[in-house]
């Protein structure tokens, strides 16, 4: 299957591009609370954004696909990610909390016709047994990227707090600055796609 040249670039960028992206919910709620001293529920249903924008743009992904292509969609929007990623670095205080709704929400939509677009893109070109040989392959390798970008998102808090000893918020800021640019620069694995790759998928 590593053979088919969608399916490696699609297995290879999705477990990059869900580090930084499957560190977010994890941190998010942990800033929340331990610096900005929300309570967990608080703190909780502030991530509540995130599901409705996913749940909103699923009727536009097809469409935005069609018109964009799948190369154009996932280097954009990886890169759109990762700028919202950094923008929850510049959060210094609690009264600002009204402005994650907003971001929140696009990041939801984004994460959403991410995975979408990923997963389309992956298994599109693979035949008969491969297909499920192909889905669940995926299915595993999407676990190990959660895994993955929650481990490295806490280990690196952890470096930036106990070894460097940094301000616990000033980590917290560092550790989105450098998970947005990571998350930035694992979308440019798609411009391996040719603007052709996946049409007819949608």
């Amino acid at each position: 299957m590593f053979n088919i040249r969608t399916f490696r670039i699609g297995i290879t960028g999705n477990l990059f591009t869900r580090l930084g992206i499957s560190a977010v919910p994890f941190l998010l709620p942990l800033l929340l609370q331990v610096v900005f001293e929300y309570s967990p529920s608080q703190a909780g249903w502030l991530l509540a954004p995130i599901a409705v924008g996913a749940i909103g743009i699923k009727p536009w992904v097809s469409k935005i696909i069609q018109r964009f292509t799948y190369r154009k969609v996932l280097v954009a929007n990886t890169f759109l990610i990762g700028v919202l990623i950094i923008v929850l670095a510049q959060f210094n205080d609690a009264a600002n909390w009204i402005w994650f709704i907003p971001i929140l929400t696009v990041m939801g939509a984004c994460n959403s016709m991410q995975f979408s677009a990923m997963n389309t893109i992956t298994i599109g070109d693979l035949e008969g047994t491969q297909t499920s040989s192909g889905n669940s392959l995926m299915a595993v390798n999407q676990q190990l990227a959660i895994s993955f970008g929650i481990a490295f998102g806490a280990a690196l808090l952890n470096l930036l707090r106990e070894r460097f000893e940094l301000d616990t918020l000033v980590a917290f800021q560092t550790t989105y600055w450098i998970l947005g640019i990571i998350t930035i620069l694992s979308g440019l694995y798609f411009l391996r796609l040719k603007p052709q790759d996946g049409r007819g998928l949608y």
